[in-house]
């Protein structure tokens, strides 16, 4: 059986970042004390604390909309110019803006409204890898479980 080995990471940066400097290379992946894990990409406007995120191979970002396709990540900072960086959760508890009531322990979709989930069943805009765990009001943060979620343009029937 193979063991994985890999280089020791030391960043100094906290979740919050939004810096025209990210300081380590777009892409980055770390990981914080409770074992969430993050990525660094750019920004693009509009984006809030908890918008959801489509993410390209590039580490650019745009905000979650109606049949997207791609890697989702939620933006732990207001990044809300593409000459910015940030970190944006893709794996653990997070918070994600919700675009509608959400009810704990459901399926999220893409909301109607850029930048949210919602947990109404919304045909081709499932979201793989992503689950409320709380209740939330319409516009509020919803605490949510990531599972480097993605969105492919599909239905959850």
């Amino acid at each position: 059986m193979p063991y994985l080995t890999g280089p020791q990471q030391v960043l100094s940066s906290a979740t919050d970042l939004n810096s025209a400097t990210p300081g380590h290379p777009v892409l980055s992946r770390a990981q914080d004390a409770n074992g969430n894990v993050y990525i660094l990409l750019g920004g693009v406007a509009s984006t809030a604390i908890g918008s959801p995120v489509k993410w390209d191979e590039n580490g650019t970002t745009t905000l979650l909309a109606a049949n997207a396709v791609g890697p989702v990540a939620v933006a732990m900072a207001a990044v809300t110019s593409a000459s910015n960086y940030g970190w944006y959760q893709i794996y653990g508890k997070g918070y994600a803006l919700a675009g509608g009531d959400i009810v704990a322990d459901k399926s999220l979709y893409i909301s109607g409204t850029t930048g949210y989930v919602d947990d109404l069943d919304v045909a081709a805009d499932f979201i793989v890898g992503m689950l409320s765990q709380a209740a939330a009001a319409s516009g509020a943060t919803c605490l949510v479980w990531l599972n480097y979620p993605y969105a492919g343009d599909i239905a959850h029937d």
